[in-house]
């Protein structure tokens, strides 16, 4: 693969390594050197947009972006140790520190260019360089310093959870990628903007539950957490009706707040919403399927047998639900009332994964349709339109 900023690294490397071992004519080697790798700065800014769209395919461009970028970092933390000052260190190399800086300061810039102008080839999930680190975590560590005050009196689990990553974040050690650093600052930002506007008020619980939601703070403390306040509120009912009721009540809750895109605290990992729905309906299916345990133990030997004949679907419940509802929407089945339709079907139906369908269950999943759920009733469809088709 070409290479294409082996011009500017070639001038840094015969700037520094001579100047390692010689102090003569220093101050006009190294403006001549400035001089060069800003004019082959200016050059790679105006030709390396090019040469990316020129490539054919996005894959070709992914890797041909993602390899310079690389290449660039490396150069730059090379760079940015050399820069650092150091005690006892020789007069020519405190000089060659000084000159360090403008030279990554260079580097940095073509970097910037790369990430704003290529944002689709970019790695957000690549280390950030060790410049960039240093300045970035001062600023958060400054901004952070500035709602201490905010949090010290805020004795709260959910603003623990939020200290505790904040700090984890400014440990030295700790391999910070672009996404990452995006991603606490916009934390920091809109958490401080909360308790500073309700600075004399009471805890804004809610609000900050809602905020994290909206920009998917999906931390396996945060998802505990809220599952914890689901488990606490749930011991405070006593039938399964009313913790039915609650859980639908959440699953509600939570696919209603708006979520800014492509945000996320671990973007490796399932989002906060689909990790806390996945969770309320396998407890909705528990307290549904004890529920029915105990009913079933009361019903009379002749009435179950007249309720055990069933329809028996080859579909999912979500599909199923789905399927019904486009029937419905379109006028093929009549009916107005949608609850007494759910409650029907789920007692006279039962699907491929599902003996008995619950009425909440069903109830839920009619109103909540996954994009993977209607591709497979459309697949379905399609098939009994090629059986009409050809008979």
């Amino acid at each position: 693969m070409e290479y294409e900023f082996e011009n500017i690294e070639s001038l840094i490397r015969s700037a520094i390594e001579p100047a390692k071992k010689s102090n003569g004519s220093f101050e006009e080697r190294f403006a001549q050197v400035r001089n060069a790798v800003a004019v082959e700065r200016d050059r790679i800014k105006k030709s390396f947009i090019h040469k990316v769209w020129a490539l054919q395919c996005s894959q070709q461009r992914t890797h041909y972006v993602q390899y310079h970028q690389y290449r660039l970092i490396g150069l730059i933390d090379e760079l940015f140790r050399i820069s650092q000052p150091e005690e006892k260190k020789p007069r020519c190399d405190s000089r060659i520190s000084s000159e360090a800086y403008f030279l990554y300061d260079q580097l940095e810039d073509i970097l910037n260019l790369m990430q704003h102008e290529l944002c689709e080839y970019f790695n957000l999930d690549t280390k950030i360089p060790e410049s960039l680190k240093a300045r970035t975590l001062k600023g958060i560590s400054d901004n952070y310093a500035a709602l201490q005050g905010l949090f010290a009196d805020r004795d709260n689990a959910l603003i623990d959870i939020c200290r505790d990553h904040i700090n984890k974040l400014l440990e030295k050690e700790v391999r910070i990628t672009y996404r990452k650093i995006r991603y606490m600052e916009i934390l920091i930002e809109l958490v401080g903007d909360l308790l500073r506007k309700n600075q004399d008020t009471c805890f804004p619980e809610g609000e900050i539950q809602a905020l994290f939601f909206s920009i998917n703070f999906n931390s396996s403390e945060y998802f505990r957490y809220y599952v914890d306040l689901i488990q606490k509120k749930l011991a405070e009912m006593g039938s399964g009706s009313e913790k039915l009721e609650q859980l639908a009540f959440y699953l509600k809750t939570i696919n209603q707040v708006n979520v800014i895109p492509d945000v996320a605290f671990d973007s490796g990992y399932k989002t906060l919403r689909t990790q806390l729905t996945e969770w309320i309906l396998e407890e909705t299916q528990f307290l549904e399927r004890r529920r029915d345990l105990a009913s079933s133990s009361q019903v009379a030997e002749n009435d179950f047998a007249k309720k055990d004949f069933k329809l028996e679907f080859d579909m999912s419940v979500s599909q199923f639900a789905f399927f019904i509802k486009a029937f419905i929407e379109t006028g093929v089945i009549q009916n107005k009332n949608i609850s007494e339709l759910i409650r029907f079907f789920a007692r006279f139906v039962k699907t491929k994964r599902s003996e008995n369908i619950s009425y909440e269950s069903f109830r839920i999943k009619y109103y909540n349709t996954e994009g993977s759920t209607k591709d497979a009733v459309k697949s379905t469809l399609h098939t009994a339109i090629g059986f009409i088709n050809s008979n």
